[in-house]
């Protein structure tokens, strides 16, 4: 009988030894995860204080843009010529004056003619010189 207490007092202490290496085991699994996260976290602490400042940067840029201007404001409801509600007060002027005046064909056809000539006059020495070169 002592023997077999022996064997069962031996069993059951390999049985602990087996239970505290699967314990720490687990602990060292544990803490190596925790360890990940506290580096993923600190990861994210940092893109978080870039989005933070990106916010705040977006936020000063949209306070300069509505900044009032010497532009007349945008009214709430819309007037009967839209152009003039959209543009400075000078452009619509000058919109108008340019407006107001004959465009002189005669001039446009002429400049016009200026421009394409030497492309015409080079067309038409390739169209020329292409079956010579053969």
């Amino acid at each position: 009988m002592g023997s077999s207490r022996g064997l069962t007092i031996r069993a059951q202490a390999h049985e602990h030894e087996w239970f505290d290496a699967e314990l720490a085991d687990r602990v060292e699994l544990l803490e190596a995860h925790v360890a990940s996260l506290e580096t993923e976290r600190g990861r994210l602490e940092t893109e978080l204080s870039i989005a933070q400042s990106w916010v705040k940067e977006l936020a000063l840029w949209l306070d300069e843009a509505q900044l009032p201007t010497r532009a007349k404001p945008i009214p709430v409801a819309p007037g009967d010529d839209l152009e003039e509600i959209l543009l400075s007060p000078s452009t619509a002027r000058l919109l108008r004056e340019a407006e107001a005046v004959p465009t002189a064909w005669g001039t446009v056809a002429l400049l016009t003619g200026l421009v394409l000539a030497p492309w015409a006059v080079l067309g038409a020495l390739v169209y020329v010189a292409w079956p010579l070169a053969w």
